[in-house]
């Protein structure tokens, strides 16, 4: 069975979202394990996802 089935897939879209940001949080959490243009990356593209979620929030109730 494919997994979109079992869900919407806004609801897919939030679950990844979460992930990659749980991701990327315990990246930023430690720095010392990358370099300072990767976490500088980590930092960016983590601020990037945590906007796009709170757009992905905000139509989700707009619905």
């Amino acid at each position: 069975m494919h997994h979109t089935e079992l869900a919407p897939r806004s609801e897919d879209q939030t679950r990844t979202l979460n992930n990659e940001i749980a991701e990327l949080q315990s990246r930023v959490a430690f720095p010392q394990h990358w370099t300072p243009g990767e976490h500088q990356q980590n930092l960016n593209r983590l601020h990037q996802l945590e906007l796009q979620k709170r757009q992905t929030q905000q139509e989700q109730q707009q619905q």
